[in-house]
């Protein structure tokens, strides 16, 4: 299961980032960009992640923003080490604190 919790400046994702959860991902991240001036994605509580995950993540982290460049923050080893694993380090790597 994936949850999240969208505050003014943060959006903060808790469970797994797995492609079964890619609805609710998508559905937070564009409550997200509606909201404008998103700060920071918090990770911190993201226990279990998979490719299909990343790659939304990073599609969504890339896309233009005039206004803002989004930052990940609180990145849990499990998310690192699925990042070193799968060769997405140097992807991530701008958007990282």
């Amino acid at each position: 299961m994936l949850d999240y919790q969208l505050s003014p400046n943060e959006l903060a994702l808790s469970g797994q980032l797995k492609v079964q959860y890619l609805d609710t991902l998508k559905e937070a991240l564009l409550k997200a960009a509606q909201q404008g001036g998103l700060a920071c994605l918090n990770l911190s509580q993201v226990r279990e992640v998979d490719t299909a995950g990343l790659q939304l993540l990073l599609a969504w982290l890339r896309q233009p923003r005039p206004q803002f460049i989004p930052r990940l923050t609180d990145v849990p080893e499990v998310v690192a080490r699925a990042l070193r694993l799968g060769g997405l380090q140097s992807h991530f790597a701008p958007f990282m604190e």
